[in-house]
């Protein structure tokens, strides 16, 4: 058994470890998504202040495809683009061109009831396994609707800062 060098605790198989890494890209994101919820509460609700992003390639499976390509998920462009791309555009992201783009998708994603868990689901699964994340939205079809319109736009606005 291996013994961390500072804890009595034992050290995590380098399979663990490795698991805990590639999931890590999804996580962020859907870390970055829940963490909007809260950035929301400082920007306006105009919803005349706020710029429309298209829905992008408008598909889960799709989008996922382009965010496994990204290779620099973890960077500050990327998951700040990821964030202030999604919530509502105030004097506090304005200096960002995306700001904005998807906060209506993720408003709209925010008010399907049948996406409760989904992002739960959507966390476990390794960032390249987009067969993991489509099985995420069996049975929810119209929370499925709603999380392609976002993912695809997210994955359009924010490819050039995250590929």
């Amino acid at each position: 058994m291996l013994l961390r060098r500072d804890t009595d605790t034992p050290a995590a198989p380098a399979s663990l470890k490795l698991a805990r890494s590639s999931a890590l890209p999804a996580r962020l994101v859907v870390l970055g998504l829940s963490l909007l919820a809260v950035a929301t509460v400082a920007c306006s609700d105009d919803p005349d202040a706020d710029p429309v992003g298209s829905n992008g390639v408008n598909d889960v499976s799709q989008a996922c495809a382009i965010r496994a390509q990204w290779t620099k998920p973890n960077s500050t462009d990327c998951t700040e683009c990821i964030g202030i791309a999604s919530v509502a555009k105030c004097d506090c992201t304005a200096i960002k061109d995306y700001a904005g783009l998807c906060s209506t998708q993720q408003d709209a994603k925010n008010q399907e009831a049948t996406c409760a868990g989904v992002g739960e689901c959507v966390f476990k699964c390794d960032a390249a396994d987009c067969a993991c994340v489509e099985a995420c939205y069996s049975g929810k079809e119209m929370c499925r609707e709603r999380a392609s319109a976002l993912d695809g736009c997210l994955a359009d606005v924010c490819d050039t800062y995250c590929r």
